[in-house]
Parts: structure tokens; C-alpha cells; sequence
């Protein structure tokens, strides 16, 4: 099992992408053959290292939302600060998924060494925030998606998919914004408590991840 990390620089050589690609983006390579999985330990070590990874660079990304949406404040810019607050929302959900799972398998979190941040403009924070779901949906979960299920790890792949299912979301709200620009209406965000998912105004009764009804959403 080899881990691989990925850096590149953006055109603008933004540190904070930087930051983001070398410390989040966790590439899983392995071969799961029979023999592999045959020979496993009963407990899926690679699968709960990797998600005390996530687990400390979810709260990371608490911390950013937490000063973009401020960021957004005090430009005025009340849409995108409301779109802010509810990506904070479900990612603290999904820290709190990922430490229930920790717990469950007597793992403890880690920390990892902070990194200082940044923060521009509320234009460029949207584009941070979407480089950090695209580069979370496309490439992180995917890798944690695969290692779970070769140690069959059942509990850690369901949250891991309905988690990648939740990232996905976060990257369409991004792109919209991004898409509306000073245009970005105010929407009524609804998150689901249970995993993170948030709906705006689609006619749904139940949570398109995890199947939790809406009537327990949170409105943002």
C-alpha cells in the first residue's frame, strides 16, 4: 500500500491551494486481491489511519468556513455568507460522523500541524472552497471508498459514500455561486443532522444520501 501525495500550484500560486492539495489530498494506490484480504487483521488499521487523517482535515476545513463566511460578512455579501454557514454546518457534521466511527473502533483522533491561512476576497474564498470539494470528492474519498471496502470495512464505507455523496453537493452550491457571482441570490438552506447533505429547494421528503426525512433538516 503506497500513499501519494499530490501537489500542484495554480495558476495565481495561491498558498492556500497549495496548502490544501499537499495536506488534504490523500491518494490511496493498493491491490486488493484475495490473498490481501485473506490476510488482513480483524481490524481495518489502513482504513482507520486514513480516516483520522480526514477526521483532523475536516476540522481544518470547520476552521475555514468558519473565517470565509466571516470574510463574506464583512463584505456585505449576505448569500454567500448564509452558503458559508451551512458548508460549515455539514462539515461539522460530518466530523462529528467521523468521530463516532473513530470511537466505535477504539481509535483515537489525531492532530495535525495547523496551517496558517489566508483568507481573500469572498470571490476567491468560493474558489478555494470548491478546489478543496473537488479535489475531496474526486480524489480523497474515492481512494477511502476503495480501501474500506477492501478491508471491509462496512461502517467506514457507508460514511465515506454518503459523505462523498454530501462533498459532491457542497461543489454544485460552489459552482452555482460562483456561476451567479454578484448575481448570488439568498436561498434557504436545509442541512440533514444526520449526514451533512444540504438541500435548498428541491421537493424532496427524504435525504438523497442517507434517506433521513426532511422534517428533521435544519434550517440555515
Amino acid at each position: 500500500m503506497k500513499q501519494i501525495r499530490i501537489c500542484f500550484d495554480a495558476k495565481n500560486k495561491s498558498s492556500f491551494i497549495n496548502f490544501i492539495v499537499c495536506a488534504f489530498l490523500i491518494v490511496i494506490q493498493f491491490s486488493c486481491t484475495e490473498e490481501s484480504v485473506t490476510k488482513k487483521e480483524a481490524r481495518p488499521e489502513a482504513t482507520l489511519e486514513k480516516l483520522q487523517l480526514v477526521h483532523a482535515k475536516t476540522l481544518e476545513r470547520i476552521i475555514n468556513y468558519n473565517d470565509f463566511l466571516k470574510q463574506a460578512g464583512k463584505e456585505k455579501k449576505t448569500a454567500i455568507k448564509l452558503l458559508f454557514t451551512a458548508l460549515k454546518r455539514s462539515e461539522e457534521i460530518h466530523a462529528k460522523n467521523q468521530f463516532a466511527l473513530l470511537q466505535k473502533h477504539n481509535a483515537q483522533p489525531i492532530s495535525v500541524k495547523e496551517e496558517k491561512v489566508i483568507t481573500g476576497s469572498s470571490t476567491q474564498t468560493l474558489k478555494m472552497a470548491l478546489s478543496m470539494e473537488d479535489l475531496s470528492t474526486n480524489s480523497v474519498y474515492p481512494a477511502l471508498i476503495k480501501l474500506a471496502d477492501c478491508e471491509k470495512c462496512t461502517d467506514a464505507l457507508q460514511i465515506f459514500k454518503i459523505t462523498q455523496d454530501s462533498e459532491f453537493k457542497h461543489a454544485e452550491l460552489l459552482r452555482y455561486a460562483i456561476y451567479q457571482g454578484s448575481g448570488m441570490p439568498k436561498l434557504n438552506y436545509k442541512v440533514c443532522p444526520a449526514c451533512g447533505y444540504i438541500l435548498t429547494t428541491e421537493d424532496v421528503i427524504e435525504c438523497p444520501a442517507c434517506k433521513g426525512m426532511i422534517k428533521n433538516f435544519e434550517s440555515i
